[in-house]
This record gives structure tokens, C-alpha cells and sequence, in this order.
């Protein structure tokens, strides 16, 4: 009986696996028209955040010129092309994205696999959904939060006249960050983000498994 519970375990792992690679292509494809259109106001929500911090603005900034969403985009306008600066950072936000998507549900996948082996049926399944979500969100912020770091300093300079700008490109802010700043800078913020995406997975999918059996 044991063997056969195994194995009926290990083939619903691999048919759930084959529609997680199902899932992860149409997810992947989502994911790049979500990031695009979400893009812009991610840069014009962080312009608004961080205006009036010291040396990072002009005056005229500091003194409210983008108090509003409509200022912040007639400045990024007035700066550089609209297209170039509302979509700042794009590759790097959707090379997070597809990332964290990958590492995400695939480790997901695995945890609950492990739990469902290893527990049975000793620990309610809620929790070990809700367990299995939290981890995969820990690994999913820890594998991709320096891409957040790097998507985070390029979209933010954009405040700043292009001359005064530290980064030039994806590849040119990893280098310099990990040339000035050391590799540790990579996962600054860490701390909070998995504060926020690890009761946010649990919850997730302890809801999603609840409602879809």
C-alpha cells in the first residue's frame, strides 16, 4: 500500500509538474504585457516617493514641482524622450519578474511535494500549503532581490539631469554597485521584502489550494 501511495504521489508530481512548464509559458507571456503596461507608474510613483530627499533633487524639485503625477511626467518629459523614461528599468523589472515568477511556483511545487512525502497526512494541509508558499516566497525574494535592487537605482535617477545620472544602462549600475558597494548591496531591503512576500505566499496559496480541492 505504501509503495502504491508513493507512486500515485510521484505521478501527480510529474503531471503537476508538466502543467507548472504549461502554466509558466502563458505565465512568462502575461507577465511581459503586465510589466510593460505596469512600468510607467512604477517609475512616476517613485519619482513622487522620493522627491525632496537631500541630493537627490533640484531645488525647483524639493520645492514641490512634482508634487502631482502630471508635474513628475512633464519633468521626466522635459529631461529625456517619454518613452526612454517611463519605461526606465524595464529589462531589469522584467527579468525580476520572470524570474521570481520561475523560482516562485517551481519551488512551491517542490516544497509541497517534500511535505506531502515526508508528513502525510500528520499536519493539516493548509499548513503545509501555507508553509510550502512561505519558503518558495523566501527563495523567490532571495534569488531575484538584486535585480530589484538594480531596477530600483535606475529607475529612481531618472529625477536627475542625465548628466548627473551614476548609471547608464543594467549592465553598467551591476558593475559599479558591485565595484563601489561590494555584493552585499545587491540584497539591500532584503530584511523587509521577505517580511512581505512570505505571509503574503502563505496566505496565497493555503486560499488557493482551499478553494481549488
Amino acid at each position: 500500500v505504501s509503495t502504491q501511495s508513493t507512486g500515485n504521489t510521484m505521478n501527480d508530481f510529474i503531471s503537476r509538474w508538466s502543467g507548472l512548464a504549461i502554466g509558466l509559458s502563458l505565465a512568462t507571456a502575461t507577465r511581459v504585457a503586465q510589466t510593460a503596461v505596469r512600468t510607467p507608474f512604477d517609475v512616476v510613483k517613485q519619482q513622487l516617493q522620493v522627491q525632496g530627499m537631500a541630493g537627490s533633487a533640484s531645488p525647483d524639485v524639493v520645492a514641490g514641482q512634482r508634487g502631482n503625477a502630471r508635474r513628475a511626467l512633464r519633468d521626466i518629459a522635459a529631461k529625456e524622450t517619454m518613452l526612454g523614461g517611463l519605461w526606465r528599468g524595464l529589462a531589469a523589472t522584467l527579468a525580476r519578474d520572470i524570474s521570481f515568477a520561475a523560482v516562485y511556483f517551481g519551488s512551491y511545487e517542490l516544497f509541497k511535494f517534500g511535505a506531502r512525502v515526508t508528513v502525510g497526512e500528520r499536519v493539516p494541509r493548509p499548513i503545509q500549503h501555507g508553509a510550502a508558499g512561505a519558503l518558495a516566497g523566501a527563495i523567490g525574494t532571495l534569488a531575484t532581490i538584486p535585480l530589484d535592487v538594480v531596477k530600483t537605482r535606475l529607475q529612481t535617477q531618472a529625477q536627475l539631469p542625465p548628466g548627473e545620472r551614476a548609471y547608464t544602462s543594467f549592465a553598467d549600475a551591476v558593475r559599479q554597485i558591485r565595484r563601489t558597494e561590494g555584493v552585499g548591496a545587491f540584497w539591500r531591503g532584503v530584511g523587509p521584502r521577505l517580511f512581505q512576500t512570505m505571509p503574503a505566499a502563505a496566505i496565497t496559496f493555503a486560499t488557493y489550494e482551499a478553494v481549488n480541492n
